[in-house]
């Protein structure tokens, strides 16, 4: 699946009839209820499932294991998490400093950035990929040039883009090696990979597009121009679908933005709305191959609402008092289940059969951060 960690976007009704920010008595519902999980923890086990309902959740989940009583010395590390094998941490390489993994494959191989000892003599920035049998291995490029990963498909292909005033996208593996993609990439924003296509935002004459970039063909799409200053896709499904935002993301210094899905043709959708409304963030964050997303709104003095939206459903909201205030989503996989991740500082995937399950840190860390998750349950992130 997806979509270098200081470099990631900080990222209803049917298509017809897009959610405004003003059907507030749903979102304050849910909110009070939220919070009052941090006090009390008491709901009805017998809770429905189904399209529109809320997941079921366990009697009683599992708690949060009691913090380390201080860090340990590199506290900040990537990790593979399974349901059978619990944490997986990856090793720094010698003269790296920190690995970011952002992206995992069927095949459970990662990609991301690593940030190199200043003592290296090299680029700062190393895009990487990295599998159990063979370990680590680091893009070739020309001189102290810094690549930044930021995606995988499949077939091992990993896109990102160089370091620098202008940053420019690329896509590589071991066969073909490294190449061009001449796209030139906003600032702090990324490339993402999947079913060959690269999908992400170009500067064209000074504006922020977005796009899809078949990869056998070479033909670039651009979709529906924004109407907001800022935004764009953050994720493309196997039929071309992308989802995003339209607006500015500047938690804590105002702004307002809208969810958005971008259909097969380009045409732009927004499908929950903020309606304009000041310090009201609305995303969708990832989307699958049966046009399932997944996104989050927040507005200034509420914590922020994870919900699921197709075009069958609209927007069903996740999470319940024994979630505990969900604070973002990180991906769904074409089974339906959904990652996620909440204020106590653990992850959660809630299943399509209604079960839910809990990804608490480490002894060893104090909070977990969930960013990808491939069809076969693996999970990919970093621990604090």
């Amino acid at each position: 699946m997806r979509s270098s960690n200081q470099l990631q976007v900080h990222r209803a009704e049917n298509a017809r009839h897009p959610v405004a920010i003003s059907r507030r008595p749903h979102f304050l519902v849910l909110t009070v209820a939220l919070l009052i999980a941090a006090t009390a923890c008491a709901e009805d086990p017998s809770t429905p499932t189904g399209p529109g309902a809320q997941p079921s959740v366990p009697v009683s989940p599992p708690a949060p294991p009691s913090p380390p009583s201080a860090p340990v010395a590199d506290s900040r590390r990537s990790f593979i998490w399974t349901e059978e094998r619990g944490f997986t941490i990856l090793p720094n390489p010698p003269g790296v400093i920190l690995v970011s993994a952002v992206a995992i494959n069927g095949k459970g191989e990662v990609a991301g950035t690593v940030i190199m000892d200043s003592a290296s003599g090299g680029p700062r920035f190393r895009a990487f990929k990295w599998s159990e049998a063979g370990g680590f291995n680091f893009f070739p490029g020309p001189g102290t040039i810094s690549f930044h990963g930021t995606g995988l498909d499949d077939d091992g292909n990993v896109v990102g883009f160089t370091e620098g005033s202008v940053r420019e996208g690329f896509i590589w593996n071991e066969a073909r090696g490294l190449r061009p993609l001449d796209i030139r990439l906003p600032e702090l924003n990324f490339l993402g990979i999947r079913a060959g296509r690269v999908f992400g935002n170009a500067v064209i004459q000074g504006q922020a597009v977005p796009y899809r970039l078949d990869i056998a063909s070479d033909r670039f799409e651009q979709l529906q121009a924004l109407s907001k200053v800022g935004g764009g896709v953050l994720d493309v499904n196997d039929l071309g679908e992308g989802v995003g935002y339209d607006g500015e993301v500047n938690y804590g210094f105002g702004g307002t933005s809208d969810a958005v899905i971008w259909d097969k043709a380009g045409t732009r959708t927004v499908v929950f709305s903020c309606s304009g409304e000041y310090d009201c963030f609305a995303r969708l964050k990832a989307i699958n191959s049966n046009g399932v997303a997944v996104g989050s709104v927040a507005t200034d003095g509420w914590p922020p609402a994870a919900f699921r939206w197709s075009r069958s459903t609209g927007v069903e909201y996740l999470g319940s008092r024994r979630h505990c205030c969900l604070t973002d989503v990180a991906d769904v996989t074409d089974d339906g289940s959904i990652l996620a991740s909440n204020h106590l500082g653990g992850g959660i995937i809630f299943r399509q059969s209604g079960a839910v399950t809990f990804i608490w840190p480490p002894s060893t860390h104090r909070s977990v951060e969930p960013r990808a998750m491939n069809q076969q349950g693996q999970v990919v992130g970093m621990v604090f």
